[in-house]
């Protein structure tokens, strides 16, 4: 049986796959889905590779790249809508998921109002605006600040925080 062009490229550089694994994402480097995932990379850029434009180790390694980020961001937008269970749940005899929850009696709240009174006008400003959801990009555009601005005003904000709780 012969093999295609696409079958020589994706079989002659299935290491492709692990070097970009271990090179950009160590922690990932051993993943069995992570690797299959780069795999998917790999065949989709022996699909769309032109000879006359360089390297196919270079061009694939850009698909393996991209196709890595994109599950990286699939699953963790899947992980933030998460799955809703209901409380009422019975995990034990006689014990709901209800009773295992910890309760107000159990946390310790942190008081918003007193840590924004510990904030710079600005500061407080770019809180309030990042509670409500917008971006440092948004908040920069709004507010008139440089972007980099910003961002020195979120991380002193987290700081803040931080030594706060």
């Amino acid at each position: 049986m012969q093999m295609s062009e696409r079958d020589k490229l994706i079989v002659e550089n299935q290491r492709l796959v692990s070097f970009t694994l271990h090179k950009y994402y160590p922690s990932w480097a051993f993943d069995e889905d992570m690797q299959q995932i780069g795999m998917i990379g790999l065949c989709r850029a022996a699909d769309n590779y032109d000879p006359t434009k360089g390297k196919f180790s270079t061009f694939a390694t850009r698909y393996i790249i991209n196709e890595l980020r994109h599950e990286f961001r699939r699953s963790s937008t899947q992980s933030r809508t998460g799955t809703e269970v209901s409380v009422d749940l019975e995990v034990a005899d006689d014990c709901t998921l209800e009773d295992m929850l910890v309760g107000d009696t159990d946390v310790d709240y942190c008081d918003r109002d007193a840590l924004f009174d510990t904030l710079k006008p600005k500061e407080r400003k770019v809180a309030e605006l990042l509670e409500q959801g917008y971006s440092q990009a948004e908040i920069s555009r709004q507010l008139g600040y440089k972007r980099g601005y910003t961002s020195y005003l979120t991380r002193n904000i987290k700081r803040r925080w931080r030594k706060f709780l």
